[in-house]
């Protein structure tokens, strides 16, 4: 069983398909919570992303209203981004399918020549038909 530190997310789209996978903390191959990866690595990339204007938020009542913010409140904020960008991110959850489940899909990802030679594409990627 492989164990990864870090969220490792990579992302392929080819004919109305994506295709994703994510460093599993300690789900198996087989399991379908493998897919739960892709949501989580979207949610840790948005809270990154917001850390600049809540830096901005944080520096305006410094400065502005000479308060310090409590770490509670720091951390509410922090948790109320994570939910907001969590409740989207559940239906993604459930539309990802493990690859090794669509035998026509995991073909169309080793037609791409990036993931040809790759030997764990049919156990470490899910994907998400776009068309239906």
């Amino acid at each position: 069983m492989k164990c990864h530190l870090m969220q490792l997310y990579q992302l392929e789209s080819y004919k109305s398909v994506v295709f994703a996978r994510g460093g599993p903390l300690w789900f198996g191959s087989n399991n379908r919570l493998k897919c739960s990866a892709v949501p989580v690595a979207a949610i840790v990339a948005n809270v990154c992303y917001w850390s600049a204007p809540l830096q901005s938020l944080y520096r305006y009542f410094i400065v502005c209203r000479q308060k310090t913010l409590s770490v509670y409140t720091t951390l509410a904020v922090q948790l109320a981004i994570v939910i907001i960008l969590g409740i989207p991110g559940i239906p993604y959850f459930l539309d990802y399918t493990p690859l090794d489940q669509s035998p026509k899909n995991l073909a169309l990802l080793r037609s791409l020549h990036a993931w040809a030679n790759e030997a764990d594409v049919a156990d470490t990627f899910c994907f998400l038909e776009l068309v239906r």
